[in-house]
């Protein structure tokens, strides 16, 4: 479904929104990496990827890490799958991985779709702004 690179994204952006004062606060990786059980360098390569697309910013030196521009708060966790996986795991077949064949449809294929958009108007409900003022997800 997803890969590990949209899911460990997915979980460190909503991690750093939750543990706000998100746009105020500087994470650094080693932190995430332990509290989120996900490998430091593996981590690393996702968050460098979603700060050269702009969703996030960084900051080098020993009190460097990841932070939220203020206008990047604006954003929503379904930017952070796109920006991560393309649209790729949109036209993968559940069952060959591989893009749907119109003529040749898996059993799964209706209802994986309506998963699928399902999926995206769950992750397009609410920007990263109000999840963080919310306080939880």
């Amino acid at each position: 479904m997803l890969s590990k690179t949209a899911k460990y994204g997915l979980k460190a952006i909503m991690y750093m929104v939750q543990h706000k004062e998100a746009s105020q606060k500087i994470f650094k990786v080693d932190e995430l990496s332990k509290e989120l059980g996900i490998p430091k360098y593996f981590l690393s390569k996702v968050l460098l990827d979603l700060t050269r697309k702009n969703l996030l910013s960084s900051m080098k030196g020993p009190n460097g890490g990841f932070y939220f521009k203020d206008k990047q708060l604006d954003h929503k966790p379904s930017e952070i799958l796109f920006a991560l996986e393309g649209d790729a795991f949109l036209k993968t077949c559940m069952m060959e991985l591989k893009p749907c064949d119109i003529h040749r449809v898996c059993p799964f294929h209706g209802s994986y779709s309506h998963f699928k958009e399902n999926l995206i108007a769950g992750l397009n409900c609410k920007t990263f702004r109000q999840f963080s003022e919310n306080g939880h997800l």
